[in-house]
């Protein structure tokens, strides 16, 4: 007879509460990621914004391993020469409901390549419903034509 445990709720319960505490402030789910592995686990699938700065920029891939369920990530870095090379990460990675893509730094030069390659990713083709080029200084029909691709 397989001994019986109390106090054990499924996953789908965790998710939940995650949920619900996510809504208050995100941050929460940090603390609760620590707990446990099966915690950690439930507050990847929870998560749902990816802040990029200066100090997160590196570990970049990983976090896109590791938060495969965001929809929503936030450049903010002042880092201009290589955001082609960060949107050829996110292009890359393995995020499968990406909907939204903001940037929040001033630039002269759109990162065409980037934008080439987040075209050439079938799954944030389909789901990505915002591009945040609010901050381009200067963009032209050609840079529509390949996010419009």
């Amino acid at each position: 007879m397989k001994k019986q445990r109390y106090g054990y709720f499924p996953d789908d319960c965790w998710e939940l509460i995650f949920h619900k505490l996510r809504e208050d402030d995100e941050r929460d789910l940090d603390s609760i990621s620590l707990v446990s592995k099966r915690f950690l686990s439930i507050s990847n699938r929870v998560k749902l914004s990816l802040n990029v700065n200066n100090e997160t920029l590196p570990l970049l891939p990983k976090l896109l391993r590791r938060f495969r369920h965001i929809k929503t990530i936030v450049i903010d870095t002042d880092i201009h020469k290589d955001i082609d090379g960060v949107f050829h990460q996110i292009s890359e990675s393995s995020v499968t409901n990406l909907q939204a893509i903001k940037f929040s730094w001033f630039s002269t030069k759109p990162p065409r390549d980037g934008f080439k390659a987040l075209a050439l990713n079938k799954n944030i083709k389909n789901n990505l419903k915002v591009l945040d080029c609010s901050r381009l200084i200067s963009i032209q029909d050609r840079d529509l034509d390949l996010i419009a691709d």
